[in-house]
């Protein structure tokens, strides 16, 4: 019998064993708690959940509790909480997680942008494969990295449209403005990161009244909740000992025609923001005035947002070093020569996630942007997923545009308003 059950043994052990299938999370699922910066610089904890009551947050062992921001609707079965955090805090602990407050000098911030899966008409993009959609491992890698601080310039939810059937690189997607696309397209990937370090939160066109700004101002905008929708959210500063970022919100500021209500609206809100600026500053918004791609034209390329470069100051401040964008779906960096107009550096991150946009030159030494010539050094790199760090170097800033996996594929030091990459 024993020489019978030997090789039926063998046997069973000898057939492969197929690899563990990833489990959907279950419905009732709810992402991490997460710490956003709000209007000077306020650290805002919130929940999402799918209980009927918020959790009590506890302060330093003290249970204090959230307030509800969004209560449950049909789109979105979920109940939003929120609690501004008193300055004088030293931790918060919500359902278990204790979330990192921020802290006045970062000496490593993570930048991302455009990152959601395009599902829209013909435009389809493997949402299910990592390959294709490669936010997750973005995500991956920048939780690796222990960033002190995470900047998303905008453009969260692309799933606009449904997968069709033919596709199976995206069978079984959500789409539309609710909360399923939502924690698909953004909650989910970035579960590992949303405690790890504060967040500050742009709005994209994406984002905009025609589209997913009911879940924008639920879950991210730093203002008191809107439950209909605000056409532009109000610019806000989050002062840091070692940099201001000032917030503009673009989302809804055309491209390409010159419409005098916007540019009146998005003057008034520089207005305000350079006005409260102190010290260096970067301005933070997700259409870049100054931004190069492949709808560029050679020697001289039109604004890539008329709006914000009409509504631009004359001169700007010495110290408002950089402005920080996504909406072209590369990464670039574009540095002006020295002139009257003091502009700053434009940085593109928009390469996190969404659909890239078609290969364009990557030097642009010897173009002129919007009337002005372009500096050495400045360059875009198309056709590669990833994200931008910025770490502190004496007086000037490292900047690393990293690929998916995290590993560096330009090193820049900016410099005042200079640049130079290698």
């Amino acid at each position: 019998m024993r020489r019978l059950l030997l090789p039926a043994l063998l046997a069973l052990l000898s057939f492969p064993i197929p690899p563990a299938q990833a489990q959907p999370a279950p419905p009732d699922w709810a992402p991490p708690p997460y710490l956003l910066l709000g209007p000077g610089g306020q650290p805002i904890a919130r929940v999402i959940t799918t209980a009927e009551t918020c959790p009590p947050a506890f302060l330093a062992g003290m249970s204090v509790p959230m307030r509800v921001r969004a209560a449950p609707s049909l789109a979105f079965p979920v109940l939003t909480c929120e609690l501004p955090v008193p300055p004088s805090t030293f931790a918060v602990t919500i359902n278990g997680v204790t979330l990192p407050l921020p802290t006045a000098t970062p000496q490593r911030i993570a930048v991302i942008g455009d990152t959601g899966c395009r599902l829209r008409g013909a435009e389809i993009q493997d949402c299910n494969d990592p390959n294709a959609w490669p936010f997750a491992t973005v995500v991956a890698s920048i939780a690796a990295m222990r960033p002190d601080l995470i900047l998303h310039v905008g453009d969260y939810l692309y799933r606009e449209s449904p997968c069709p059937p033919d596709r199976p690189g995206c069978a079984g997607s959500p789409y539309g403005q609710n909360w399923a696309s939502w924690r698909a397209d953004f909650f989910e990937p970035a579960g590992p990161l949303l405690s790890q370090a504060p967040w500050v939160f742009v709005r994209g066109n994406h984002e905009d009244c025609a589209r997913a700004w009911e879940g924008w101002f639920r879950f991210l905008d730093p203002h008191p909740y809107h439950p209909s929708c605000q056409p532009a959210s109000e610019p806000w500063v989050v002062p840091l000992a070692s940099l201001s970022l000032l917030v503009l919100d673009s989302s809804s500021l055309s491209d390409t025609e010159l419409r005098p209500a916007e540019v009146a609206l998005a003057r008034r809100h520089l207005d305000a923001l350079l006005a409260q600026q102190r010290g260096p500053a970067w301005l933070l918004t997700h259409r870049p005035p100054y931004g190069v791609g492949h709808f560029s034209n050679r020697p001289a390329a039109q604004p890539s947002n008329v709006v914000l470069t009409a509504a631009a100051p004359a001169r700007w401040p010495e110290q408002l070093t950089a402005i920080v964008s996504g909406h072209i779906h590369l990464w670039g960096v574009v540095a002006f020569s020295p002139s009257p107009s003091q502009r700053p550096v434009q940085w593109v991150i928009g390469f996190s996630g969404t659909s890239l946009d078609p290969g364009s030159d990557p030097t642009l030494e010897g173009m002129s942007v919007a009337g002005e010539l372009v500096a050495a050094g400045s360059r875009n790199l198309p056709q590669e997923f990833g994200f931008l760090t910025f770490e502190p170097a004496g007086n000037s800033w490292l900047a690393v545009a990293r690929d998916r996996n995290g590993f560096p594929f330009v090193r820049c030091r900016q410099e005042g308003k200079q640049v130079r990459c290698a």
